[in-house]
């Protein structure tokens, strides 16, 4: 196979090229059985819930699972309406909710970490009507000290990074920035790695246009316009500058523009 076009034609074949090669889909919450021929399925969900439910949509139709990790201090306002309509639709769809923690925003001290968590978790359970077993750092490029992806064991939840960096049999695959770093996502569906077992992070918002378009004309002409001016001015001044700086734009495979 090649590695997929950011369409949502290309995300529906990518669907079937991993189930034709014999593998399940499974959400994060599989995690801890490290069942082999598996790919567990992430959505961090950074810049827009409301805009992700058609992909929840397709997923389910196709009678897959996947775990969205939410923002409860991000771009969009997980307490309006229309979020946790688009929420609680994703929950309905057979999709787990999880929690998306921005380390900025936290105290310092893990105790009062601790107790932040818990509220955050509790709220995130009260806005999706949901347990919410699953949680995972947003923008941990950005550095600094994540406090709950080493024991997994005693909180008793599930983090991806802890497996990330301790699970040697599994391989980690991102579309940050909207384009892939390298063709590991190809070797894996191809059989050509050793390991049969593959965490796939995608972002949901990033796959939603019907042709090619490389990464700064999808955020100028689709992701922009559909969003409200105050999150406007943040893909302009946060999110256009890391997408054209962030290893992963500038060195990765993605979509160009069509003629």
């Amino acid at each position: 196979m090649m590695l997929p076009q950011f369409t949502m034609g290309g995300y529906t074949g990518l669907i079937h090229s991993i189930t034709r090669s014999g593998f399940q889909i499974k959400p994060i919450s599989a995690l801890p059985d490290k069942q082999e021929n598996c790919v567990y399925l992430r959505h961090d969900v950074d810049l827009s819930i409301s805009l992700v439910v058609n992909v929840a949509e397709l997923e389910s139709a196709a009678g897959i699972s996947a775990t969205y990790f939410v923002l409860l201090t991000g771009t969009y306002n997980p307490f309006h309406e229309e979020s946790i309509a688009a929420i609680r639709k994703i929950k309905s769809l057979g999709h787990e909710i999880g929690l998306h923690y921005d380390l900025k925003h936290w105290p310092e001290n893990r105790q009062e970490a601790d107790e932040k968590l818990k509220n955050e978790i509790a709220i995130l359970e009260s806005i999706s009507e949901s347990k919410v077993d699953a949680i995972v750092m947003h923008e941990p490029f950005r550095g600094g000290e994540d406090f709950f992806a080493t024991d997994v064991a005693e909180s008793g939840l599930i983090n991806p990074t802890y497996y990330q960096r301790t699970d040697g049999g599994l391989c980690y695959v991102s579309d940050s920035c909207r384009a892939w770093r390298d063709d590991t996502l190809v070797k894996f569906i191809d059989r050509k790695l050793p390991q049969t077992r593959l965490m796939l992070n995608t972002h949901p918002e990033l796959w939603l246009a019907t042709k090619s378009q490389s990464r700064i004309t999808y955020l100028e002409n689709e992701l922009t316009p559909a969003v409200t001016n105050s999150i406007r001015n943040y893909f302009r001044n946060t999110v256009k500058p890391v997408w054209e700086t962030h290893h992963a734009a500038v060195t990765g495979y993605g979509d160009q523009d069509e003629e």
